[in-house]
């Protein structure tokens, strides 16, 4: 007898996407993953990452805004230093603690 397959939501699918492209933006930079890698975290097309995001620069703009709900200082500092007008919108705190990092690697 052959299992039941369930189907994932379009919210659950659209939030593993996030996940992966944030893990990937923690790993590799904010900028520098590929819709492709996303893909093959997700088991995906590039297709239903256009789909729910339109473009890579939505992609990076969901990955930013969920940087910033997660106090992600080093993704956020990232967003500062290619002047990402939801980092440069980001609380002022979070600001701050992203600009330490680079007074710590300075």
């Amino acid at each position: 007898m052959l299992a039941k397959r369930t189907r994932i939501t379009k919210n659950a699918r659209r939030e593993m996407i996030l996940a992966a492209a944030y893990q990937l933006a923690e790993t590799k930079g904010y900028k520098d993953f590929s819709c492709l890698e996303v893909c093959a975290r997700v088991g995906c097309t590039h297709t239903l990452v256009f789909h729910h995001f339109q473009s890579m620069e939505g992609l990076q703009k969901a990955v930013m805004l969920l940087a910033i709900r997660l106090s992600n200082a080093a993704i956020v500092l990232q967003g500062l230093v290619s002047r990402d007008p939801f980092a440069l919108c980001a609380p002022e705190e979070l600001r701050d603690e992203a600009k330490a990092i680079l007074n710590l690697e300075g």
